[in-house]
């Protein structure tokens, strides 16, 4: 389905003249097993459209920055390409994936850095000639464990043609920013501080798209550095909540559309429904983030139910209250009555 994610590469790409085509788009695919047509889709684009000398870098749709353009990415990918003698290369991450016994071993490559060490086919470049010769036949839509381990297979059998790019040259992954995920957001680049390089796009892996909760907001590690860099952007096509529907390709129609203040009331609602969620026992991932009643988005909640617990112990006094003067009544009336007889 469309998703207005796809904003993180296409402005990140055209602020540095380059102008992502999509590919797959219709499409039946989901993760994990079902990214064999990914890799069918990528196979007919370069035996339909690309030359052997020509470069293709191709990138996840959702969760990547491009930090580079077009002349530096071919100058940075001719000299890997000239140091190596290979001409296809994938982004590298820490975890291996899929763990099966034939790819995630003790025989898999190592890198100087373990953190850029295992094939992650989020993002690929390479020229047509070699893509073509890696994508030589079509493969099974549906492939266990993802399009990954077909790509990590290859990977480990073709290591004099195929190689990651351990060192962030070109390509990076990261799940965070600051010392411990060794990436740094410096002027409007991101550094590989513990590699010392810039890589030309970088993959926000796992948690790096997660959704997280800063100052009793959600965004994530991604958002947070595309606002900063795309605030415009940003504010202008992800800064809404937008409830509509649509009817084929006839009818669309927008029911709600919050900004600003309404956004704000609406995110502390989200808050209030996560933390009752979370102290009732929920596994959900973003419970990391309200470990008590104290955390920021359990705010209004805890003062809605401060009050009324105060409410119920008022009402509960009154009651007691009213209900012991009805026990001392009856036995005046008793009394009333007694004399009344003796009369």
């Amino acid at each position: 389905a469309p998703s207005d994610k796809f904003a993180y590469l296409q402005v990140s790409a055209a602020a540095h003249s380059m102008y992502p085509q999509i590919l797959g788009y219709g499409d039946v695919a989901w993760w994990p097993d079902g990214l064999g047509a990914k890799i069918n889709a990528l196979r007919r684009f370069v035996w339909r459209d690309v030359a052997d000398n020509d470069v293709v870098l191709f990138l996840d749709a959702f969760d990547v920055l491009v930090f580079a353009g077009p002349e530096e990415v071919m100058t940075r990918f001719a000299d890997m390409e000239a140091r190596s003698q290979r001409s296809i290369f994938f982004n590298a991450e820490e975890a291996c994936f899929p763990e099966f016994p034939d790819i995630c071993n003790a025989a898999y490559p190592k890198t100087p850095d373990p953190r850029w060490r295992s094939l992650n086919s989020g993002m690929i470049i390479g020229r047509g000639a070699a893509l073509r010769d890696m994508l030589r036949d079509p493969v099974d839509d549906i492939i266990p464990g993802s399009d990954q381990a077909w790509y990590q297979r290859y990977f480990l059998r073709h290591q004099d043609s195929v190689a990651v790019d351990a060192n962030c040259t070109l390509l990076c992954t990261t799940k965070g920013i600051g010392a411990p995920f060794g990436v740094d957001l410096v002027g409007r680049h991101l550094e590989n501080t513990a590699l010392g390089s810039r890589p030309a796009a970088v993959h926000f892996v796992s948690s790096g798209h997660w959704p997280i909760w800063v100052n009793g907001t959600p965004t994530t590690v991604l958002h947070d550095v595309f606002s900063r860099l795309y605030p415009s952007a940003s504010e202008r096509l992800l800064g809404s909540i937008d409830l509509s529907f649509r009817i084929g390709g006839t009818h669309e129609n927008r029911l709600l559309s919050l900004r600003g203040h309404g956004r704000r009331k609406y995110i502390r609602l989200m808050g209030s429904v996560l933390c009752l969620k979370c102290t009732l026992g929920s596994a959900d991932r973003e419970c990391a983030y309200v470990p008590s009643w104290t955390s920021e988005p359990c705010g209004d909640l805890a003062i809605l139910l401060l009050a009324t617990s105060q409410a119920v112990a008022v009402a509960a006094a009154v009651v007691a209250k009213r209900r012991s003067w009805l026990r001392a009544l009856p036995c005046v009336r008793s009394r009333g009555k007694l004399a009344d007889h003796v009369v």
